[in-house]
């Protein structure tokens, strides 16, 4: 036998080949529906009753605390626009850093008290319930019992007849009375009513360690950024069996990161404001010792208003000034009207000179009405008239009272001459000390406005420490509080139907193919001639008969028929000497004897001369195929003829049995030695004896995979037929 070369395959036999191994695969469809329909069953019995997973999303903004404002505004977003964005990324890095750490989620842990998880238990799962829906509440009384910290602990609640009782995994059944506290692992516990008064089912309550709880929980909140690289906006996800309780979790630990912030500025706040008091104090002294030194400098000065008192005395000077040239001038025209009175008494007196006397005016006015009186009486009289004379008198006594009227006045314009003249001294004086005055009144006045402004800053600072303190501004805005979805991320019904279906396929798949490529069998003519480079004669079917019967058309007779013409391809006619045919395979029971006894059968039908060795003297079965097992207590067999060198061949010969048309020689008795036998010259001497008498000798030999009888005997074959039979161990 010879493998097979190497040949490219066309691809009308690459789609054959396809061809034939689906249908190899699907000739077991049944197994595949059953798979299917076992492993989809499966799948909705996981669904039923495998936990639900949803997934919950939070979202805040951070406030910016550190955003400028005003002028710099301007410089902040030119930065953003620039790209230069590392400093925000980095402040929400840092506060991801601080949402995710340890101490904040066990403030979370500490507040809901999510280190003791309650159950209600089903048929099959249990299901999670918050603490206050639970209708028992796990107090620990010693909250500093050492076996809180490495201890984990778990107790089975069950509703009775007469009351409750507990079983904590030790495998007793303890009666308890709700409130009243009693030992456990973990120390002194007790167990109170809670809000809710449901009740169906076993109610597991677990305890464990807080540390423990902090790392769970940890491990299963994800916080991340925004994609946004100058957003201050962060994102929650959490994956958890009960809705309630994941948001439950996702809000707490939002409000004890804003709260823990909150704490940190009110501490800040607090400081501050002692810091601002303390000041306020030392500034406090200063102001009034500062307010003590313009209390003095005022007193001392006396002077209310330095600036004010300046342009007083500047104006004052200015007046008495004024005054003092005004009453000077007066003076000298006073003087100027004495002497123009007492040089010409026939003179009018100039009038409207500014006097403010109006008894001096009303003289002048008299004394210049006579005088004018005069002038026109002397036109028509003369110096000695009487009325002349009279009027002269007059005008004599006028001047007199002008003149004394006149000493009158220059007597206060003197006066006042003096007194404004010492009053614009006086001022001028007080004005030109004005400027050392006001050094020293703006030293004082600055150093109180300094002190005072830094009081009232105090002041303002610690109004507005109070009121952030006071109102706690928040420290983030929540965009969206913590939501989940209603449908269970897991067992997702699509996925997990997927998966089935696929496992449905696979595992009869890869059962089948593991056994497809571990199976040696020969099936049918495809597997031989993927391996072998050799003719195949035919197929022949099993049949319920062992051999064909007379006239027969079962499909038998007709692959035998095809056999039998096949075989005469093969082989070409020899003249007078027969045709000698073995029959052989790799095990026992292949049907070689089966296929020997019927070509015999159908070559016979045909009217040529046959005959059947049955060569198989380890097994024989011809006479058994042949019905004929009786013969064999009649006639002798072949290893009577190979032990016996004196036996002729007709002494072991049957002819035509049973009505059969062909003559037969079986096997005989068992021999110690098949071997030996065969290979002793007899076996040889038979064949050369009856080639001479047939037309076709068929020999049933031993299969060649057990012994070597055939392959000692094979050269004696004209050829060789070689049974496989399909489907066989």
């Amino acid at each position: 036998m010879e493998r097979n070369k190497a040949k490219s395959e066309s691809p009308v036999d690459k789609a054959l080949g396809f061809r034939l191994i689906m249908e190899k695969y699907l000739h077991y469809w049944k197994w595949f529906v059953l798979s299917i329909v076992v492993s989809l069953f499966i799948g909705l019995v996981h669904m039923r009753y495998s936990p639900r997973i949803y997934s919950l999303y939070a979202k805040i903004l951070l406030q910016d605390e550190k955003k400028a404002s005003g002028d710099m505004a301007g410089l902040s977003e030119l930065a953003n626009l620039a790209g230069r964005s590392s400093s925000s990324a980095a402040y929400v890095n840092d506060q991801i850093q601080i949402l995710h750490s340890r101490r904040i989620m066990r403030k979370v842990v500490d507040a809901n008290n999510f280190h003791i998880t309650y159950f209600l238990q089903g048929l099959i799962r249990e299901n999670e319930i918050l603490e206050k829906d639970s209708p028992v509440k796990l107090i620990i009384l010693q909250p500093n019992h050492e076996s809180l910290l490495k201890r984990s602990y778990q107790l089975l609640l069950r509703k009775t007849k007469e009351g409750f009782e507990y079983d904590d995994k030790s495998g007793e059944k303890i009666p308890i009375t709700i409130g009243n506290e009693f030992n456990s692992p973990i120390g002194k516990i007790k167990l109170e009513v809670g809000f809710s008064s449901f009740w169906k089912g076993d109610l597991r309550i677990s305890y464990i360690p807080k540390e423990i709880a902090v790392d769970i929980l940890r491990s299963k909140v994800k916080i991340a950024p925004n994609k946004d690289v100058l957003s201050f906006a962060i994102d929650f996800v959490l994956q958890y069996p009960s809705r309630e309780k994941g948001k439950q979790i996702l809000n707490s630990l939002i409000d004890q990161y804003n709260n823990d912030a909150l704490d940190d500025k009110a501490k800040v706040f607090k400081s501050t404001t002692d810091f601002i008091n303390s000041r306020l104090r030392i500034v406090s002294n200063s102001l009034n010792a500062t307010d003590s030194r313009m209390e003095q400098f005022k007193a001392q000065n006396k002077t209310h208003n330095l600036q004010a008192e300046s342009i007083k005395y500047l104006e004052a000077g200015f007046l008495d000034e004024a005054a003092y040239k005004a009453h000077q001038v007066q003076y000298d025209v006073l003087e100027m009207l004495e002497k123009f009175v007492d040089e010409d008494p026939s003179t009018l007196l100039p009038v409207n000179l500014g006097f403010s006397d109006q008894a001096i005016i009303e003289l002048i006015k008299d004394y210049n009405q006579l005088q004018l009186e005069r002038m026109e009486l002397m036109q028509s009289a003369k110096e000695d008239n009487p009325v002349v004379q009279g009027i002269n008198n007059n005008l004599y006594a006028l001047r007199q009272n002008i003149r004394v009227a006149i000493q009158n006045l220059k007597k206060i314009a003197s006066a006042n001459t003096r007194m404004f003249k010492s009053q614009k001294v006086s001022y001028k004086n007080r004005y030109e000390a004005m400027p050392f005055q006001e050094r020293r009144y703006k030293e004082i006045n600055r150093q109180q406005k300094i002190v005072e402004s830094i009081y009232l800053f105090l002041l303002q600072k610690l109004e507005e420490n109070e009121i952030n303190l006071a109102a706690r501004p928040s420290h983030l805005k929540i965009v969206d509080d913590a939501y989940g979805t209603w449908n269970p991320v897991s067992p997702r019904k699509i996925y997990v139907l997927s998966i089935s279906l696929v496992i449905g396929l696979l595992v009869p798949f890869s059962v089948l193919y593991v056994k497809f490529n571990l199976d040696v069998k020969v099936h049918n003519r495809e597997d031989i001639l993927a391996v072998l480079d050799i003719p195949i004669v035919g197929d022949v079917p099993s049949s319920k008969h062992e051999i064909q019967q007379n006239g027969d058309r079962s499909s038998l007779a007709e692959a035998m028929r095809i056999l039998k013409t096949n075989i005469h391809f093969l082989i070409q006619e020899k003249g007078n000497s027969a045709q000698v045919y073995f029959v052989t395979s790799t095990l026992a029971g292949e049907g070689k004897s089966y296929i020997a006894s019927n070509l015999a059968k159908v070559l016979a039908m045909s009217g040529s001369r046959v005959l059947l060795i049955g060569a198989d003297i380890r097994s024989p079965k011809i006479l058994h195929y042949l019905g004929l097992s009786y013969l064999k207590h009649q006639y002798r067999g072949l290893s009577d003829f190979l032990i016996n060198p004196e036996m002729q061949v007709d002494e072991i010969l049957i002819k035509e049995p049973n009505q059969l048309k062909f003559d037969l020689i079986y096997s005989g008795y068992i021999p110690p030695n098949p071997a030996e036998l065969l290979m002793n010259g007899r076996f040889r001497e038979l064949i050369t004896t009856v080639k001479r008498k047939y037309d076709y000798v068929i020999v049933d030999t031993a299969p060649v995979g057990l012994v070597v009888d055939t392959i000692l005997l094979a050269k004696l074959a004209d050829l060789t037929l070689y049974v496989v039979r399909a489907n066989y161990r």
